[in-house]
């Protein structure tokens, strides 16, 4: 295999030939292991790897093939123009759900319009905690409050909230079940699974 950033991305697209987005899968890799922006990657295509890059985008290359999330692979996913720290104990943020960051400001919005002005916002199952963390970057008046029922997911999500300077409540609760005080104005969830009757 040619070590050059040519050479490595056809080796990767020839890996990856039955993921769709193959070549651009190939190129974020090489991008990451180099630490370098696409454009780079076009204009340098004859810039030669080192063995240790060489070997860690193979690496993700091998992971890429078995389907993992580009996400998983970086560490990371952009949404709502705010970086996130991801792994496998979080779900990765999708774009459609900045519809339901909008639709809670919305809300917002009119309870501010009604005269309210200490408004309190929970969030079910916040997972990476994008959501929570995109509604308070927008409005840092708004008290919001994060909880997952898995400890490791709010490690995440506590992190993220820590690296983006956001003032955000957190805790441990399976649903509603340890929500001790009830007086929020707006509830927000984007549960994956859960059953029809919950």
């Amino acid at each position: 295999m040619a070590n050059d950033i040519a050479g490595v991305l056809k080796t990767g697209e020839r890996f990856l030939k039955y993921c769709e987005s193959a070549k651009l899968d190939a190129e974020i890799l090489l991008a990451h292991v180099l630490n370098k922006d696409r454009s780079f990657l076009k204009a340098r295509p004859e810039f030669t790897l080192n063995a240790a890059q060489e070997n860690l985008f193979l690496d993700l290359i091998e992971r890429r093939k078995q389907l993992e999330p580009i996400a998983y692979l970086l560490g990371e996913k952009e949404f709502w123009s705010l970086r996130f720290k991801v792994n496998q104990q979080v779900l990765v943020p999708r774009p459609e759900t900045e519809h339901l960051v909008n639709y809670a400001l919305n809300c917002a919005d009119v309870l501010k319009g009604r005269g309210i002005r200490d408004i309190k916002i929970l969030e079910i199952g916040t997972g990476s905690g994008a959501i929570s963390a995109a509604i308070k970057s927008a409005d840092r008046h708004l008290k919001v409050t994060a909880t997952d029922v898995s400890e490791k997911a709010l490690k995440v999500a506590e992190k993220n909230f820590r690296d983006l300077n956001l003032e955000i409540n957190i805790f441990q609760s399976d649903l509603l079940d340890k929500i001790l005080d009830g007086s929020f104005n707006i509830l927000v969830a984007n549960l994956p699974y859960i059953g029809e009757v919950e």
